[in-house]
């Protein structure tokens, strides 16, 4: 048996005789066993068993459930909504928590599971307040990782450490690293000239129009494409790059990616790709036309 001990601040440790060793869910406003259960991906029997509960029902806002199956893990466990912008690897270098722990918690067998506007479960060291641990570099074009640490003042084993790198040159420009004591609270899979980027709505609604937008501190270039269709940017008055794609009202609902590429002053090109979901709109089918055969016929 394989057991994995996570070296991170938040006290993974390993587990104990004790039946209250294990994270902790502290339940909120309109919790319940079953939806808890569900959302950790734990049996709702295991769940009750482990906390010593008799009656699903009586929950109390506020109570701490140990969750079952985690156990050799300590602290609180928090909810966030996934923003337009990031993904498992940029959460993962901002909040300086393990990829593996973070796909552990969440279940996740592929990163594109994490669409924008999901809920992402995050341990937390303190109590319930989680906040990003630094700010973003981009590897810019010709640049070295150790050019890149000189310039932010640090060195580039600890940036390799700090995002998680196999090695110095475990990395290609246009890569977005976390930079230890850095404050910075743009979008973090987005090179740090990219200062705000926003969508909306989120989700996306069939029939409607998806309207995002870019703001940047360097001039861009803008591509990009959704739901099998190219978007188109220009420059507003406000020195926003917007982009507006309206939503065939007949759609599928579901998860469909969101693609953008840029391509900064000095070159260097990013790429980035986020699926948002698209939810009904509530419009009808079309209902079916019917032809009467004799309309059809060609000879006449």
């Amino acid at each position: 048996m394989l057991v994995v001990c996570f070296l991170w601040p938040f006290g993974a440790v390993q587990a104990q005789e004790d039946q209250s060793d294990g994270p902790i869910y502290i339940v909120e406003a309109g919790d319940t066993l079953w939806g808890i259960s569900q959302r950790f991906g734990v049996s709702m029997d295991d769940l009750a068993s482990k906390n010593g509960i008799t009656d699903p029902n009586q929950l109390t806002i506020g109570a701490r459930l140990v969750i079952p199956g985690l156990e050799g893990l300590q602290g609180i466990l928090v909810t966030r909504s996934i923003p337009f912008g990031e993904s498992l690897i940029s959460l993962s270098r901002r909040y300086q928590i393990p990829y593996p722990l973070m796909a552990r918690l969440n279940n996740y067998t592929n990163p594109e599971e994490a669409y924008a506007g999901s809920t992402l479960i995050l341990p937390d060291p303190g109590e319930g307040v989680l906040e990003p641990a630094g700010g973003r570099a981009d590897l810019r074009a010709g640049q070295s990782l150790l050019e890149m640490a000189i310039t932010q003042n640090s060195n580039p084993w600890a940036l390799v450490f700090d995002n998680g790198l196999q090695g110095t040159w475990d990395t290609v420009p246009g890569d977005v690293l976390y930079i230890r004591g850095a404050d910075d609270s743009g979008p973090g899979a987005f090179p740090p000239a990219i200062t705000d980027i926003d969508i909306s709505p989120l989700p996306a609604v069939q029939g409607q129009t998806v309207v995002l937008q870019v703001s940047s501190s360097e001039n861009l270039t803008l591509s990009g494409n959704f739901a099998d269709h190219d978007l188109n940017f220009f420059l507003n008055s406000d020195g926003k790059y917007i982009a507006l794609q309206g939503i065939y009202a007949l759609i599928e609902p579901g998860v469909y990616p969101f693609l953008v590429r840029g391509t900064m002053a000095d070159g260097t090109s990013f790429l980035f790709s986020q699926k948002i979901y698209i939810e009904d709109g509530g419009y009808p089918y079309d209902p079916p036309l019917a032809v009467k055969p004799e309309t059809t016929d060609v000879e006449n």
